[in-house]
């Protein structure tokens, strides 16, 4: 449009990210690239897998690899094997456990908005990543 000496209108733009044609990042992205920053070697004392299922969006599945020594988080599924612990929950909800400590209450564990196979490891998780209220 421009090169064809055509006006830039900007209201057409959420952001000027987006008028220069840059791609903002998922927010899920941006939060997992800062906890795995976070994560304090020593807190777990064996190798564990957690599995994070947050919406159907590609974004949305990432799997934590926590070691004593330190941790790999990477999008997706875990490769060929099965999680210590799975969540299950919406983004909302899981970037508030992360970013303000926040647990689940009963009605949402009871609703089915959040999901675990083993509530404890969700707590070693917070833990090994200095996560708190």
């Amino acid at each position: 449009m421009l090169s064809r000496g055509g006006v830039l209108d900007l209201s057409q733009f959420d952001t000027l990210a987006d008028a220069l044609g840059k791609k903002k990042e998922h927010p899920l992205v941006v939060l997992f690239r800062n906890l795995e920053k976070r994560y304090v070697p020593g807190k777990v004392d064996r190798t564990l897998t957690f599995y994070f299922s947050l919406g159907n969006e590609e974004e949305a599945k990432w799997t934590a690899l926590l070691e004593p020594e330190g941790c790999s988080i990477k999008l997706g599924k875990p490769n060929g094997q099965s999680a210590d612990c799975v969540l299950m929950t919406n983004q909302e909800i899981f970037t508030k456990m992360v970013t303000q400590g926040y647990l689940p209450t009963p009605m949402e564990v009871m609703s089915g908005q959040v999901k675990s196979n083993d509530v404890g490891l969700l707590a070693t998780f917070q833990e090994a990543f200095d996560i708190h209220a």
